[in-house]
């Protein structure tokens, strides 16, 4: 599938004041195997999905493909044991929206939050 994304920065403080509140997120640990252009990923997440994802850039700079399958706890936490690069962070969905706070250590007071809308081939822009 070819996949559109923008990605957004967020300062937690703009947010909460325009009435953005996090609640429920979902708890998601991701292994990434990477080497250039193409993404390599599987995910754990606390709500009993396991996934592995290929993503790799498609012949417009705006998009890139991305292929995602269901896979056994076992293989991923094998996986996952195997990656050398590891992020958690919590997903909330606010209105269409899927905004990402990181667990990063010794970041500081303030996280790192990423707000993404996310739109599938042939489907209207953002």
């Amino acid at each position: 599938m070819l996949e559109i994304e923008r990605k957004f920065l967020i300062n937690t403080a703009v947010a909460a004041a325009h009435g953005v509140h996090l609640v429920q997120g979902k708890v998601i640990t991701s292994g990434y195997f990477t080497r250039g252009k193409a993404a390599v990923r599987v995910t754990i997440r606390n709500d009993g999905r396991h996934k592995f994802c290929l993503k790799y850039p498609s012949k417009d700079p705006a998009a890139r493909h991305e292929f995602e399958f269901n896979i056994p706890r076992l293989i991923a936490k094998f996986l996952m044991w195997l990656s050398p690069t590891r992020l958690v962070k919590t997903r909330y969905d606010v209105g269409g929206w899927e905004i990402d706070v990181y667990d990063i250590p010794d970041f500081g007071d303030d996280p790192l939050v990423v707000a993404e809308w996310e739109e599938a081939e042939g489907k209207a822009k953002l």
